[in-house]
């Protein structure tokens, strides 16, 4: 497989110089506007050459733009992610049972939750507020306001060093279990709704998708809700160390074109696991990944 360099946008973006952007972009002012008004990331450039993707990703950055500088051995690492059938209540946190086997989250876990829902228009809009779950969780982490890059930082530490390090090890493991993971891309149908929980386990992340059609929320006992969505929101609300991102709400992701290159293709060419990736999946795994990059997920200590 290539190995690709992505520059990957991390909105909320800074004021930008839409014409100065332009070029780097190959696209009209226009449009450079367009993208910067899209609230989820994207992949925007690819390059095999890292230091041809570190000047565009510097020259987007002083144009105004947030954006990530991501392998894409680390994209291939994300793992692929499990759709739930069935959530149980334990002592210490929540077992999740899917289609390959039960997958433990525990209260105190650093999760990784990324929340999303199509919009129900065509038209790609910024991501409307006041969702289910941002309404009553207040102090919990959210992709709006978050400092993207830091002070003096350049576009090399926007993906933390350890968060990369931490998913290639994982992507040397992927080769060994692509006919698996091919398999739980086509587990289930798009979503409407859904909360992606990526959990740390002892040698890499695991990811589950909760939907309010399909999981059988009886085994949260006095916890359970009259609603499938109220069910959803009551366990991330338990999470005591989830951080929550809203950029794929009322979010149409659909795949673009990068450098010429249909982005099926692309991924196809990084890795042959992604080939058969969905839209709304790509975009879990790049907030997944951004999120990593601004040190959500990791103690004190690992960052």
């Amino acid at each position: 497989m290539t190995e690709y360099h992505l520059i990957v946008s991390d909105p909320p973006h800074r004021t930008i110089q839409a014409q100065a952007a332009a070029q780097c972009l190959q696209c009209t002012a226009a449009e450079v506007r367009m993208k910067a008004n899209f609230p989820a990331p994207e992949i925007w450039l690819a390059d095999t050459d890292s230091g041809a993707a570190r000047q565009w990703g510097k020259a987007l950055l002083d144009a105004g733009f947030s954006v990530a500088l991501v392998r894409g051995s680390v994209l291939a690492a994300v793992p692929r992610i499990q759709w739930a059938g069935a959530v149980r209540l334990g002592e210490s946190g929540f077992t999740v049972t899917t289609g390959t086997g039960e997958v433990e989250i525990g209260r105190d876990d650093r999760v990784i939750a990324v929340c999303g829902e199509p919009r129900k228009q065509e038209a790609r809009s910024k991501t409307e507020s006041g969702s289910f779950l941002s309404q009553q969780l207040t102090g919990r982490g959210s992709g709006k306001g978050l400092p993207i890059v830091p002070p003096a930082a350049g576009v090399a530490g926007v993906v933390a060093q350890a968060a990369m390090d931490q998913l290639s090890k994982a992507a040397r493991e992927a080769k060994e279990s692509a006919k698996q993971r091919l398999s739980d891309i086509d587990a289930g149908p798009e979503p409407s709704m859904f909360l992606d929980l990526y959990v740390p386990a002892a040698d890499a992340w695991r990811a589950v998708r909760l939907t309010p059609a399909g999981v059988d929320f009886s085994g949260l006992g006095d916890l359970m809700k009259p609603t499938a969505r109220a069910n959803i929101q009551t366990i991330l609300e338990a999470l005591e160390n989830a951080h929550l991102d809203e950029r794929l709400m009322h979010v149409t992701y659909r795949f673009s074109v990068v450098g010429g290159m249909a982005m099926n293709k692309l991924l196809a060419e990084i890795a042959e696991d992604l080939s058969a990736m969905a839209p709304m999946d790509l975009g879990s795994s790049l907030v997944f990944l951004t999120s990593m990059g601004r040190g959500v997920g990791r103690a004190k200590s690992e960052q």
